[in-house]
């Protein structure tokens, strides 16, 4: 189940440049969110949920992927950047948040690195690695509209499918998108997932979670 590479969408790349155009003080500009981009986007994943494309991204060595969405059947197909149907099983659903960790069977992909724990803060800016209407994966510049409060989801100014990885000005993985579309996001940050993903990674032997 293959299909043709995934480029970059343009209308993406337009809209990185415009968003930071509106802000003489961001701390990066569109080049170097671009690098960003094509350093990560293959760990950028996509599933199907009904008629909508929701977002995902690879955290482990052998396969395994946190997905937007809870109500995965037990195995299902995934769609990876390179523009590969694979087949994924459903580790585990989140308690609380709509997100689901899954393994995508017989891939061996380089999963994102984790960054630092990081308290977000209002006027701080990110990247969303997200997917568009086709399930390609598709940049968008962000920026937060408030400071992070205990237990409860930050504010980012960006458009996100569920799922959407958020890293920082280095490619680093720090949240994800637990919304879906509009205008605006709310993100949780990854370190109050990391342990919740490493336990269902862990019904998946030698699945080491994070980069090197």
């Amino acid at each position: 189940m293959s299909g043709r590479g995934l480029e970059p969408s343009r209308g993406a790349a337009l809209l990185l440049t415009a968003l930071f155009a509106l802000s003489a003080e961001a701390a990066a500009g569109p080049t170097q969110l671009g690098r960003v981009f094509e350093r990560r986007h293959s760990a950028v994943v996509a599933v199907r949920v009904k008629a909508t494309w929701r977002a995902g991204f690879v955290i482990g060595g052998r396969g395994e992927v946190v997905l937007g969405g809870r109500s995965l059947p037990e195995r299902f197909e995934v769609r990876t950047a390179d523009g590969a149907l694979r087949w994924a099983r459903r580790l585990a659903v989140h308690p609380r948040w709509p997100l689901t960790v899954a393994r995508v069977e017989a891939w061996d992909p380089r999963p994102l690195d984790v960054g630092p724990a990081v308290r977000f803060r209002k006027e701080m800016w990110a990247m969303v690695m997200s997917v568009n209407a086709s399930g390609q994966p598709e940049p968008f510049a962000g920026v937060f509209t408030e400071n992070a409060r205990r237990r409860k989801p930050t504010r980012l100014m960006s458009t996100a499918q569920l799922g959407s990885a958020i890293l920082d000005l280095d490619g680093r993985l720090v949240g994800v998108a637990v919304t879906q579309g509009g205008r605006e996001t709310s993100v949780i940050g990854f370190s109050t997932l990391k342990s919740f993903v490493i336990d269902a990674a862990a019904t998946a032997p030698e699945s080491p979670v994070g980069g090197d």
